[in-house]
């Protein structure tokens, strides 16, 4: 598999929701070993010598998906409201006068507003989208500034984006000096060497079509059969690129790789340094979830860095670079729909844009792509098929399960047909199936499923195929969803061996993999050791793929869940405050992930003794869950079962009852007898009623 797969955590017991993730892509396939595992209990001791209470006391598991909640919709606080006057009007005396002479004299134009001072790392998180607009798609600047004042919420005035671009060395406009050179240039080569082909230009990487220098020439009354010689001389520009279409194949065909560092990770025992402090100039969420004040005494766990911390250059970008220059070759060489190259080129482009967390570019890319590999070749061709898993993957990370399995079903189906179950690409589309049954609640089809793409991948691709890898991966999530927190743990750790050992300890899918064993820590009650490893997975994140990538989003959101299970409710709700209103910028209101975020929310208010609020988010938050995944989801169940108990807290015990009668069926009917969110329903329900 040449992306990383984004793995999310679907379940959670008494937990409310769980934390989508990505999962990696490469590393080594794992037999894992079942053990009998011990769901933890009220007044149950961690290995830090805790005493299990909260959420924690009733499952295994720690915060799992994060879902979306609408913009729409209005999340309640406890703190009251100050009430507004509203202006009054008074009618004036001479109502029944002529209107003409009661009129006041006519404003002033007022003036302009002032535009907004930017910097340049103020345009970073657009930067690359108004490059695929203004130069992929071909659109005016003035169109890009709608467009992207419709996706993000950020303002420039069209004079701003002009500078941008240029800074950029994406200009469009040819200035008198670059003209002068690309015509003496021309001309030398058609008059003096006229056996040669003509030369193709490139001004701030944008070709300079010869219908442009053409009528240039003639509005300057320059003549096309005769040496051009400006004066005074000047040298050739260096914003300017000149070369022959025979050229084109010796142009570099491999993007720079994005290696990093490998760093010491020592999960087994993390001493100091784990736990420095990031700042967050993320903006306050007051005007969605208004925060309270804090009595916790110790570390405040800042979800996001400062700029300072931020990556100079967006994930990947000079891979992404390279592959904008290689595709431009590609289409000026013979055409983008004759061109097999420049097909491979956009789809290695869609993967690039998925893993930089940009999923409305890389659909748009793998949807065009699509369309195009259809006229040529067919449904039924293997360049279309990787460009539909392509759009699959995309789907899927947008939190759109049912959609995405629909399309892995198709490519599933038409690959095991063409090319047989051995396949990679079969074997891919099977192992996204598998997941996809996974993170819609189908636990033991996807256990069965997954662990008979981990046999055929090891037997035909081998151990250490990325493939392989990546089947190990989302078999020890599901164990994880299952409630197999010290198997899948093992599984994790063997994952992460591999990935630190050939991608390296900074890598994107070794992050995650790093992340998912803090989870199994948590979920196994080990918090302090769980932390740690959050903190360090976080800062790098930052560092290497973003503040704000739906990667480094998700640890946010594990790392406040293991606060609120060491008690820490009142930052953990200031997190889940800041994290959800990013959640709803970068990935949308309706997201798994951003709907467990504000679940979260909701049971950190519970916590707190503010029940009356939380019930009222807990109602809306179950009603999207509902919507978008469906009544049956363990995600919507934890938000239920997380709703009674606020109802329980305030007295109305009948209609928690009835609500925690209607978790524990589905929970027995979806999960088992025995899973722990199970068990917690059974425990609650027993005590109470």
């Amino acid at each position: 598999m040449g992306n990383r797969w984004p793995l999310p955590d679907s379940n959670l017991p008494s937990s409310p929701h769980t934390v989508s993730w990505s999962p990696p892509l490469h590393s080594n396939p794992i037999q894992p070993s079942i053990d009998n595992f011990t769901p933890w209990t009220e007044g149950s001791t961690t290995s830090d010598g805790a005493t299990l209470s909260g959420p924690a006391a009733y499952s295994g598991y720690s915060a799992a998906y994060v879902p979306i909640l609408p913009v729409h919709v209005s999340i309640p606080n406890y703190t009251a409201m100050e009430s507004q006057e509203l202006p009054t009007y008074s009618v004036p005396s001479n109502a029944n006068s002529d209107p003409r002479q009661s009129m006041p004299p006519p404003a002033l134009n007022p003036r302009k507003r002032k535009a907004p001072t930017l910097r340049a790392g103020d345009w970073t998180p657009v930067k690359a989208r108004i490059i695929e607009l203004h130069i992929d798609d071909n659109m005016p600047l003035p169109e890009v500034k709608i467009a992207i004042e419709e996706e993000f919420p950020f303002e420039a005035t069209l004079r701003q984006y002009r500078s941008a671009v240029t800074s950029w060395g994406f200009d469009k406009n040819v200035k008198k000096n670059v003209m002068q050179a690309i015509v003496r240039k021309r001309q030398h080569r058609r008059l003096v060497e006229p056996g040669k082909k003509d030369l193709n230009f490139k001004v701030h990487n944008f070709t300079v079509n010869p219908g442009k220098v053409d009528t240039w020439m003639k509005r300057n009354n320059i003549p096309g059969d005769a040496i051009y010689a400006p004066s005074p001389a000047a040298s050739t520009p260096t914003e300017m690129m000149a070369w022959t279409p025979s050229e084109q194949a010796s142009s570099p065909s491999g993007g720079p790789s994005s290696s990093h560092t490998p760093i010491a990770m020592a999960i087994q025992s993390p001493q100091g340094g784990y736990g420095s402090t990031i700042h967050s100039p993320t903006p306050s969420v007051s005007s969605i979830l208004e925060s309270h004040d804090s009595d916790f005494t110790g570390q405040s766990p800042a979800p996001w860095p400062t700029n300072d911390e931020a990556p100079t250059h967006p994930y990947l970008s000079a891979d992404e670079a390279q592959l904008r220059l290689q595709l431009s070759l590609h289409r000026e060489q013979s055409g983008l729909d004759d061109n097999l190259d420049a097909l491979h080129t956009e789809l290695k482009l869609g993967q690039v844009r998925l893993e930089q967390g940009r999923y409305r570019s890389a659909e748009e890319t793998f949807r065009k792509l699509i369309s195009r590999c259809r006229v040529l070749y067919g449904k039924s061709h293997r360049h279309t098929l990787r460009a539909l898993q392509g759009l699959g993957e995309v789907v899927w990370k947008q939190g759109l399960y049912n959609k995405a399995m629909k399309i892995f079903q198709e490519c599933f189906k038409t690959q095991k047909t063409l090319f047989g179950f051995d396949h990679p690409d079969t074997l891919r589309s099977m192992a996204w199936v598998a997941f996809t049954l996974t993170t819609t609640g189908h636990f033991s089809d996807a256990e069965a499923m997954q662990r008979q793409t981990l046999e055929l991948s090891t037997k035909v691709l081998g151990a250490e195929h990325p493939s392989t890898i990546d089947s190990t991966y989302m078999l020890a999530f599901t164990l994880r969803d299952q409630g197999r927190h010290s198997h899948a743990e093992a599984m994790f750790r063997q994952v992460s061996d591999f990935q630190t050992r050939v991608l390296g300890a900074e890598h994107p899918d070794t992050l995650q993999t790093m992340s998912r064993i803090a989870e199994a820590l948590h979920n196994q009650g080990h918090y302090s050791l769980a932390e740690a490893i959050y903190r360090q997975v976080l800062e790098l994140q930052a560092k290497v793929v973003g503040a704000e990538h739906p990667d480094t989003l998700q640890s946010t959101h594990m790392l406040a869940f293991t606060i609120h299970c060491q008690g820490h409710y009142s930052d953990a709700e200031a997190m889940y405050r800041q994290l959800s209103e990013t959640q709803i910028r970068v990935i949308g209101a309706e997201h798994p992930n951003t709907l467990s975020s504000i679940s979260c929310i909701a049971m950190a208010l519970h916590f707190q003794g503010h029940n009356s609020e939380a019930v009222a988010l807990f109602r809306q938050v179950s009603e999207l869950q509902t919507k978008v995944e469906g009544e049956e989801h363990p995600n919507t169940l934890a938000t239920m079962f997380w709703h009674a108990q606020s109802l329980a807290a305030q007295g109305y015990l009948s209609e928690a009852g009835t609500m925690h009668r209607h978790v524990l069926k589905l929970r027995t009917k979806i999960l088992g007898a025995d899973h722990p969110e199970t068990v917690a329903s059974k425990k609650v329900f027993s005590s109470i009623y």
